[in-house]
């Protein structure tokens, strides 16, 4: 490689580096070393030009948003936060109607187990404005400040430990199948979910 395109080089990683910040110093070094050394492999190899390998990189800025999203990923996988799971799965959402689905699984099991569970505590503060209510055209279940009057509340004390079980059961659901959707997600950094103009290092030297 010439000096000037060495130059070149250079400049990109500089570039990259100011995109990548927010993200940890070591993790920025290992994605400027990883990134480096591809571009110098490929540009010593004599079926590709420097500007064919940057070009086939995309802009560092795109690069940057690729890993930053794949690290939100990583540790929303590893994390119980429904504020990190979601996140991700917004993530995930944008890249397709499935996404779309699995953010609304999430959102879905999220509301419906928090109320179950506060309502579950709410029972033993009211307990005649919680509960089960039954009738030939009455169905309702949680909080209300008057009790439909052609209903029959169903559950009395037991409101609030069968809420209160369905409650986490629905919860620890939730979350493990957000960690779940979110699996699929590794397809994404070898390239499966590309963001629009960029193309992910692994898969370059099959382009030109």
């Amino acid at each position: 490689m010439s000096p000037l395109e060495d130059r070149d080089v250079q400049l990109y990683l500089e570039s990259l580096r100011n995109a990548l910040r927010g993200l940890p110093t070591d993790e920025q070094d290992d994605i400027l070393q990883e990134i480096g050394a591809h571009i110098r492999d490929r540009a010593e190899s004599s079926d590709f030009s420097l500007p064919a390998v940057l070009g086939a990189l995309g802009k560092p800025e795109e690069i940057a948003n690729q890993y930053r999203e794949s690290a939100i990923l990583d540790h929303a996988r590893a994390s119980i936060s429904p504020v990190r799971l979601l996140h991700a799965l917004w993530i995930f959402a944008r890249r397709g109607l499935w996404g779309v689905f699995a953010l609304l699984f999430a959102v879905f099991g999220y509301l419906a187990s928090t109320g179950l569970i506060i309502t579950a505590l709410v029972k033993l503060a009211f307990p005649a404005h919680v509960g089960l209510w039954l009738g030939a055209n009455h169905f309702l279940l949680g909080f209300t400040s008057s009790p439909p009057p052609y209903a029959t509340e169903k559950l009395g004390a037991w409101y609030t430990p069968v809420a209160g079980v369905t409650g986490f059961l629905l919860l620890s659901l939730t979350i493990l199948g957000s960690r779940s959707l979110l699996g699929h997600m590794h397809q994404w950094r070898n390239g499966t979910f590309r963001s629009e103009g960029s193309v992910p290092v692994s898969s370059i030297g099959n382009q030109q």
